[in-house]
């Protein structure tokens, strides 16, 4: 079962783009996903706001259900397009991104037949401007990490926060005084388990959806607007089926050893999977070079993936722009249980 879609969905020419000399970034995107629950999301797509080029990467992870995190992966970047009014700023998309999920929220909790929730990881690369926004609720981490040779010595930089309970003393304190209470569940008369918010019972109150769970499950992102470092970099963005399984040193570690994002991706993956294989495991890697590197090989014919089996519409394939140029390679492995 898969969940959203993957892929080059319109590839802006340079015509289009406008262009600021110095600025324009290339970036190549790579993705890994083992499926055991069907639960998780991505999409990769790029787009044009305010005629500035803007790669959107998105990573859901769903909870309770699918529906939710299907429908925010299927929407999510247009809502983020019609929010940002034109404007590619980091200022306006971050508000934009903020709009989005509240209205995602708002239109999976009015699906009276679930109570499915999901986490939502955005980064927004402005490849025309050189800057970086990201948004995010829940677990689904992602990091900035420096891809130069002397790489190991540098810090990466963090680009979502921490929203499990059990982690964050915010969230715990913004939890309490909306009425929930905090406790674990109990198993043969003994707490077991990680902290919780109850009712309900949520190990995180930052999500999309969860119904049931008003009114502290909480759908407002965090964000951080930045510009781009000088140099090459890896913008990295993973399911908890990755950080819950692995370290983040091993994950940098995996990154700064691979020869190139779409190896990095799968190693990533390979190496949660053997740790802790029994749920979704989704990992995103996007390696950001600036313009003045000779462009890659034409991009490779789009794989699409097509949610329970719709047959998806004819896409035109991408045209190649000789200075913005975003190659993407998606490797799936389903794994039914």
């Amino acid at each position: 079962m898969l969940i959203g879609r993957s892929g080059i969905l319109r590839e802006p020419t340079i015509e289009e783009a406008s262009v600021r000399p110095g600025a324009l970034m290339t970036s190549v995107v790579a993705a890994h996903a083992v499926r055991r629950k069907g639960e998780d999301g991505l999409r990769v797509e790029r787009r044009l706001i305010g005629g500035e080029v803007v790669l959107c990467a998105v990573v859901v992870d769903g909870h309770a259900g699918h529906q939710a995190a299907l429908f925010v992966v299927d929407h999510i970047i247009e809502f983020i397009c019609e929010e940002s009014h034109d404007d590619a700023s980091g200022s306006a998309v971050s508000q934009a991104l903020e709009r989005a999920f509240l209205r995602l929220s708002a239109l999976v909790c009015e699906d009276s037949l679930h109570t499915s929730g999901t986490t939502a990881t955005v980064c927004l690369i402005n490849e025309t401007r050189g800057e970086l926004t990201t948004g995010h609720v829940g677990t689904s981490a992602a990091f900035l990490l420096p891809a130069s040779p002397a790489a190991e010595t540098l810090p990466s930089v963090p680009l979502t926060q921490e929203h499990r309970l059990a982690e964050s003393k915010a969230e715990r304190t913004r939890v309490l005084a909306l009425g929930a209470k905090l406790g674990h569940a109990i198993k043969d008369g003994q707490p077991t388990g990680p902290l919780r918010a109850f009712p309900c019972g949520v190990t995180c109150a930052r999500a999309l959806g969860d119904r049931d769970c008003a009114p502290f499950v909480s759908p407002m992102p965090d964000m951080t607007v930045m510009p781009f470092p000088e140099g090459d970099a890896y913008v990295l963005i993973a399911s908890a089926g990755v950080w819950d399984a692995i370290s983040r040193e091993t994950v940098f570690k995996t990154v700064l050893k691979a020869r190139d994002a779409r190896e990095a991706a799968e190693a990533i993956v390979s190496k949660a999977l053997r740790a802790k294989g029994s749920r979704d495991i989704t990992c995103l890697c996007i390696l950001v070079a600036t313009a003045d590197i000779a462009p890659s090989t034409p991009p490779p014919e789009p794989l699409f993936d097509v949610p329970y089996g719709v047959e998806s519409p004819p896409m035109e394939a991408p045209t190649p722009s000789a200075a913005a140029l975003t190659s993407i390679t998606i490797a799936e492995d389903l794994i039914r249980t």
